[in-house]
């Protein structure tokens, strides 16, 4: 069974009922009453031509695979890739080293708060962390069947969560159970996916459910989404390139991309500002909580490129294939 997956959606599904599904698999159908969030476009959006599957693509480097570089908490104790920057695998190792140091809780690491943690409000940005569904539906069929997911080849939404930009006293790095929502704010939740989500995560905004769950489409089908998305399905059943991923989102700093044992994607996660009134707005450079974390295991697992799949396709991966992903 897939371990990183399981421990991110533990007690948690993937979206349901028509929101679930015209939302965030028909390219923004439902979300026209908000504007887009805004991405950073100094980096550019490469041509489309540039993330064909290209597996003698020499444009790329080797990642290093480090046989160590997971902690017991789900933190890498060093990075590894060679192609980055010297200033990137520098803030990785530091973050890595602090985050084993004081036993930091991280989203997506199995000792995240389950208790209350924090006020309304009290947070310095977003995650959005979006599942590849294919995957999702492999080592979580009963909840794929239960949320009507299957079939889906594209990013499905895992959740929007509220964040701080550094761990805090407690070692904690983002909010949750802020607050008990009322009978009537869960009576419209569409799913078991959406009731966890608002009262883990979106009790820690300011937002009521369905504001909250709005601003969640809207990251859905942001541009950087819309082109990450895009290169996927192009390559559904096939593999990408971990990097055109990255720079389909802006860049090494803008997205964290997790994969399983075996280089197939699971989830990307992104990273968002907020706006005074708790509304999502700009992409912005991920935290280092973040890209130290199982978040970003491509990175550290020396994933070059990724396995992706097609629905109702649960892919094997052999040790050929597995080396051919952790090579340029």
């Amino acid at each position: 069974s897939n371990t990183l997956l399981q421990s991110l959606v533990a007690g948690a599904t993937m979206g349901g009922g028509s929101t679930g599904t015209s939302t965030y698999f028909g390219g923004g159908k439902g979300a026209s009453s908000g504007k887009k969030p805004s991405r950073d476009r100094s980096s550019g959006r490469k041509d489309s031509q540039k993330r064909e599957n290209n597996h003698g693509d020499t444009r790329r480097s080797k990642h290093k695979h480090n046989a160590g570089s997971s902690s017991h908490h789900g933190n890498p104790t060093s990075p590894g890739g060679s192609h980055h920057s010297a200033v990137f695998k520098s803030m990785l190792a530091t973050a890595a080293a602090t985050a084993a140091a004081k036993c930091t809780n991280s989203l997506g690491s199995a000792g995240g708060p389950s208790e209350p943690h924090g006020s309304p409000g009290s947070f310095d940005l977003y995650l959005m962390a979006q599942s590849w569904a294919p995957r999702f539906c492999c080592t979580n069929g009963r909840q794929c069947k239960a949320t009507g997911i299957r079939g889906v080849t594209d990013l499905a939404p895992h959740g929007l969560w509220p964040a701080f930009s550094a761990a805090d006293a407690k070692g904690k790095t983002y909010p949750a159970f802020c607050a008990k929502p009322s009978s009537s704010e869960t009576g419209g939740l569409h799913g078991p996916r959406e009731k966890h989500e608002f009262e883990k995560h979106g009790t820690c905004t300011r937002l009521n459910a369905v504001d909250y769950f709005l601003e969640e489409s809207r990251v859905m089908v942001s541009d950087s989404s819309a082109a990450t998305r895009e290169l996927l399905t192009a390559h559904a059943d096939s593999t990408v390139a971990t990097d055109d991923i990255l720079d389909a989102f802006g860049g090494e700093q803008r997205a964290a991309v997790m994969v399983d044992k075996s280089c197939r994607l699971v989830e990307i996660t992104t990273c968002w500002s907020k706006t005074s009134n708790d509304t999502v707005g700009e992409q912005i450079d991920c935290p280092a909580h973040v890209l130290a974390s199982n978040r970003n295991s491509a990175y550290f697992q020396g994933c070059t490129r990724v396995l992706l799949g097609e629905a109702n396709q649960c892919s094997k991966v052999t040790e050929d294939m597995l080396q051919m992903l952790k090579s340029a």
